[in-house]
């Protein structure tokens, strides 16, 4: 799932715990200990990152400590701007500080995007399921496509923090260069970065399909573990490739999600028949990281 330092923060209230479990079909990868919270939080930080890009921060200890890569947050302002809350991947989570990658597609991100340091918010979560770290390979490839990238800075970070780390390659798509989120070239966590934009305007001309092309014609996903995340689209495209390679993969999906808990049905998949005994997927149960043979493509219909 994409998304969506200076000034003091008010003490954030004691958060409300809603009580939490494994989530089904998860494959013994939990929410985060304590299961989902409510805190109130104030605006640590906002970073303009991009054209209608920005790191919103917020220095919350105890939530920053239950977060797992992958994993989302439901996130509202107050007084609410607009009725439902909007989900976001964590971006980062680290010293006690979580950070959100916004972009401002709607007037509720937009809304967000306007509010200043010290401005009250709510975060509820942590929700879904997050990336496995029990399984990782000598090379770690992330595919990420415009907000997508939001995930793969905690991921990188925490894959980095293990015993054996794996080198961590990035292949990052966006459409023209004032999209191009400020300084991703330069995360200590990506020992390579690789920029692909419609226009050509920064890196190479494409699309981060492309770039997972060439480096399967390069030979250099030998070995590789993928991790995806970016527009359904883009996924879907990635499918077609990954499946002709073989490569190990999950994919962070992205749907409209309107409560987190899976009320809403607003966030469902189709489920592969093959690999499922149901109809569906509630990525916010079951996802938003998935392993992709569980999800029926429409992929053979693609040019």
């Amino acid at each position: 799932m994409g998304a969506q330092k200076a000034g003091a923060a008010h003490e954030p209230a004691a958060p409300t715990c809603v009580p939490g479990g494994q989530i089904p079909g998860s494959g013994g990868r939990n929410p985060a200990p304590g299961g989902v919270s409510l805190t109130h939080a104030a605006l640590a930080g906002r970073e303009r990152v991009g054209l209608d890009s920005w790191f919103l921060h917020f220095d919350v200890p105890e939530l920053a400590s239950r977060i797992l890569p992958g994993q989302f947050l439901m996130v509202g302002m107050r007084p609410p701007a607009t009725f439902l809350k909007r989900p976001f991947s964590v971006a980062d989570a680290a010293d006690g500080r979580i950070t959100l990658l916004l972009r401002s597609y709607g007037e509720g991100t937009l809304e967000m995007s306007r509010r200043r340091i010290g401005d009250p918010f709510e975060l509820l979560g942590p929700f879904g399921r997050g990336f496995r770290l029990d399984a990782p390979a000598a090379r770690a490839v992330m595919i990420a496509g415009g907000i997508g990238l939001a995930p793969f800075y905690i991921l990188a970070r925490r894959l980095k923090e293990l015993p054996t780390p794996p080198q961590v390659w990035l292949v990052y798509g966006e459409r023209s260069r004032e999209a191009v989120t400020a300084g991703v070239e330069r995360v200590l966590h990506f020992d390579r970065v690789l920029t692909y934009t419609e226009d050509g305007s920064a890196g190479e001309r494409g699309n981060a399909v492309d770039g997972f092309r060439r480096l399967a014609a390069a030979g250099e996903l030998t070995g590789a573990r993928l991790y995806a995340c970016g527009p359904h689209r883009m996924l879907e495209a990635l499918e077609v490739e990954r499946e002709r390679l073989g490569t190990p993969a999950e994919y962070s999906m992205e749907e409209r999600m309107g409560c987190g808990f899976g009320i809403c049905q607003g966030c469902a998949v189709p489920a592969n028949p093959a690999h499922s005994a149901q109809a569906y997927h509630l990525l916010c149960k079951a996802g938003p990281v998935m392993d992709p043979t569980r999800v029926l493509w429409s992929h053979p219909a693609l040019p």
